[in-house]
């Protein structure tokens, strides 16, 4: 596609969010960071269209992407900082129908949409992008980072639903699941409303590790599990107790509780990984699950979420565990979730959805069953 039918299409250039950094990894994630040098841009298109074949899309659309990915890293070259010695790093996520693209770099000047002539080749940039994107915007930079992120997205039509094993034998969320006081999805027990529950006994502790799993994991997946397992009936406990009776010692050591938990989470994933369903056994993956949507580390959750979007598209984790450590992050940066799983407590209503005319086809291509049918189980079990 021509630079010059781009522009005809155009809509308004103005960027429709500037907001708080979006969810970053889903399935089909590349990444590339380069010096900020024109001589890159080549580099840069090959490697989208490179990533992009493999999805199979139609001809069209990743000559869009390709064409509005390459305007916004010329602007970034063009208007950023002026250090030879910055880079520019260009993120693909595949987000079930929609693909984004993020174009991160080191200069805090914000791009200024502006009008052009027909005849002005420079200075179109954003309106291309504008009207080759389904939408498009601008996010601070990570945390701890300088700069900014220019991002867009596009439906991915004409390409093959997210992969069979996401959404396959899923069983739907449990009676008498209700959300957390601060809005995240959970089980009668405390434990997220997710695939499989937390396949929680009568007495509300957990099933410990997979027995079929303990037959062919090594000794060590094995006790991850069982600690794992353990901890999160320990912080069931104690969310049973605050709910009961919620003193503030109580409260306090649910706050310690969960901590710890998040501590020792943080040690497993940093010595072996995320503890996947294949790993640890599906209830005990769960049960880290719970652990890392309570822990108080935003920055640790948004790591593991990139590890569980992966282990998610490989297959070795549920897609749900995906769709509600997603939502978790999105709401606490600030942005629209994608699955509807996180509930305002002060409402009983799902946060703000981001394209909800598509929500239902999202949570199927993880899994989930329908937004109204997990609702009418929420206010059951409210």
């Amino acid at each position: 596609m021509t630079a010059s039918r781009a522009h005809r299409r155009g809509p308004s250039p103005s960027p429709r969010h500037v907001a708080g950094a979006l969810p970053m990894t889903y399935h089909g994630l590349a990444r590339t960071t380069v010096p900020a040098h024109p001589s890159r841009a080549a580099d840069v298109r090959g490697m989208v269209a490179e990533h992009l074949t493999r999805l199979r899309l139609p001809s069209e659309c990743l000559d869009d992407a390709v064409l509005a990915t390459d305007e916004l890293f010329a602007n970034a070259v063009r208007h950023g900082s002026p250090d030879p010695r910055d880079t520019i790093t260009v993120t693909l996520e595949h987000i079930g129908h929609e693909l984004r693209v993020t174009v991160a770099d080191r200069s805090s000047a914000l791009p200024r949409p502006r009008d052009t002539g027909g005849a002005e080749e420079s200075g179109r940039g954003l309106a291309i992008v504008a009207a080759l994107s389904e939408d498009w915007g601008i996010a601070p930079p990570d945390p701890g980072t300088m700069g900014k992120k220019v991002w867009f997205t596009l439906a991915l039509r004409g390409m093959k639903r997210f992969p069979g094993h996401l959404a396959a034998g899923t069983p739907t969320e449990p009676d008498g699941a209700r959300p957390e006081p601060d809005g995240s999805p959970v089980g009668p027990e405390g434990s997220p409303v997710g695939p499989d529950g937390l396949l929680v006994g009568p007495d509300g502790s957990s099933a410990g590790p997979d027995p079929a799993a303990a037959r062919i994991l090594p000794a060590l997946a094995v006790a991850l599990a069982r600690e794992l397992s353990r901890r999160a009936d320990e912080e069931r406990h104690l969310m049973r107790q605050a709910r009961t009776n919620p003193t503030p010692q109580v409260r306090r050591g649910l706050v310690e509780c969960r901590r710890t938990n998040a501590d020792a989470l943080a040690t497993i994933v940093r010595r072996h990984g995320w503890p996947t369903a294949d790993l640890v056994g599906a209830p005990a993956s769960t049960a880290a699950l719970m652990i890392l949507l309570h822990a108080p580390d935003l920055d640790f959750q948004l790591r593991c979420r990139d590890l569980i979007a992966q282990a998610t598209a490989d297959g070795r984790c549920p897609g749900p565990h995906h769709a509600y450590i997603a939502d978790h992050c999105a709401v606490e940066l600030g942005q629209p979730q994608f699955y509807g799983t996180r509930v305002d407590p002060a409402t009983f209503r799902p946060y703000p959805i981001r394209r909800p005319e598509t929500l239902e086809e999202r949570r199927r291509d993880v899994g989930l069953g329908p937004l109204d049918e997990q609702m009418r189980t929420l206010r059951r079990g409210a």
